[in-house]
Order: C-alpha cells, then sequence, then structure tokens
C-alpha cells in the first residue's frame, strides 16, 4: 500500500493550510519590517528636501536704492559703503569694474543694489550692486 498522504485526507489538508498560512504570515512580517526600516530615511529625505525649497521661498530677493560713501575696494569684487555710518559690503560684476575702479574714497554715490539672505542665518545677507554713479560736489540729494 501507498503510505503516501491523499489529499482528501483532513489532516493532510489542514496542516497543509497552517503550514502555507504560517509561511505567507512571515512573509507578511518581513515585507513590513523592510517597509518600516526604509520609511524613516525616505520622511528624512523628504524633510530635507521640504526645508531646502521652503528656504529658497523665504530668501526674497529685495532691490534697494541708497546714498552713501565710497570707502574702496574691499577686494576684486566687492566694495564698501558707508549709508548712515554703517559700512555695507556689496558684490559687484566685471561690468561695473570701470565705474567703480573711477571712484575716490569718500565720494558720494547713490547705488542700487539687491539683498538676499545668505544661508540660514537672517542676519547674514547677500548684496549685490547692480548700479551705481557719483553725486556731482555740492548736490543738495543728501547731506552728510
Amino acid at each position: 500500500m501507498n503510505s503516501q498522504p491523499k489529499c482528501t485526507d483532513l489532516n493532510y489538508r489542514t496542516g497543509c493550510y497552517s503550514l502555507l498560512l504560517m509561511v505567507l504570515s512571515a512573509l507578511l512580517l518581513l515585507s513590513n519590517a523592510q517597509d518600516a526600516a526604509a520609511k524613516p530615511v525616505d520622511q528624512a529625505a523628504v524633510s530635507t528636501s521640504q526645508k531646502q525649497s521652503s528656504a529658497q521661498k523665504d530668501h526674497k530677493v529685495v532691490k534697494k536704492t541708497a546714498f552713501g560713501i565710497y570707502e574702496g575696494q574691499a577686494d576684486s569684487h566687492t566694495v564698501e559703503m558707508s549709508v548712515y555710518g554703517e559700512a555695507i559690503a556689496l558684490q559687484f560684476d566685471e561690468e561695473l569694474e570701470p565705474l567703480i575702479s573711477s571712484l575716490d574714497e569718500g565720494e558720494k554715490i547713490a547705488f542700487t543694489y539687491t539683498e538676499q539672505q545668505a544661508g540660514d542665518d537672517p542676519h547674514v545677507m547677500l548684496r549685490e550692486l547692480i548700479f551705481i554713479r557719483r553725486i556731482a560736489a555740492g548736490s543738495d540729494l543728501f547731506k552728510i
């Protein structure tokens, strides 16, 4: 006689179904564990990208015009101006180089620049000079 169990045997089918159910449960638990381990990394990446995009939105470029005194060049692409007694540094590109090199220290000027927060510190500003002109001697535009 054949000693192998038959599919019609109730105990054999119940045992097979139990084994199948345990294997499927184990696979389901393993897949959930892998998903749980991956979620914090994904959330951290999403959180970082959201912070970066919101930081870029918060750093608006503001255009300003001011009158002041030309204090000189700090380096080949930075000038220093005094406005109401406070020194500010402004970056400039090579298009303004001829005009800037023609200015004398202490000369009264009018200038336009853009200002934008640099990084996460609200006190650190990036300023870029976009226009500058000297104010004629004896001009009543402003008195310092």
